[in-house]
This record gives C-alpha cells, structure tokens and sequence, in this order.
C-alpha cells in the first residue's frame, strides 16, 4: 500500500470520493502509528460542530475505511491496518508507504 499525502491525496488502492472518510484518514495519516482519540477526530471532521450521532458516525466511518485499506483482507487482518482501541483509533503504516 501506498499514501501520497504532498498535493492531493492518493492511495495505491481507491479511496472514498466522499469528504469525511478522505478527512479522516488525512487525520489518521498525518499522525500515522498514533492513537488519535475519538473526541479529536469529531472535532477535525466537524470543526463547526457535531451532531449528536458524531461518535457512531466516526465508528461507521472507520470500519469502511477498513475495508477500502484492505481489500480482500479479513476482518482481523484490516483490524492490523487501522486499529481501535480506547484510546481511539491507529492506523499502520510502513516504512516507504508515506510519501511524507
């Protein structure tokens, strides 16, 4: 897998056309390997304010993300990729995978 995150963003596998998955894996990209909590991404993806249904909102989002960052992949192994946790969410990236 590949991310090119310098000028538009990319992949070496599709990704969402629409705004917030493309959102929040820039959040998840830019601090690649950490845990990034719930809270801090309703905020980066409603910087305006949340709705209520934000934090399940997150959670749908994340597990389609999963699946567009490891086709073909089951559950378990797309957990490896974008984890989740209490203290939020990780997502895995090797050395050479980020263009940054």
């Amino acid at each position: 897998m590949r991310f090119q995150v310098l000028g538009p963003m990319t992949a070496s596998v599709p990704l969402p056309s629409a705004a917030q998955p493309r959102r929040l894996l820039a959040v998840l990209l830019a601090r690649a390997g950490q845990y990034v909590g719930r809270d801090t991404l309703v905020d980066e993806l409603w910087p305006d304010g949340a709705p209520s249904s934000a934090a399940a909102i997150v959670q749908v989002t994340v597990s389609k993300l999963r699946k567009t960052l490891s086709p073909g992949l089951g559950a378990a192994e797309a957990g490896q990729r974008l984890r989740s946790g209490p203290r939020g969410y990780a997502l895995t990236v090797e050395p050479g995978e980020l263009d940054a």
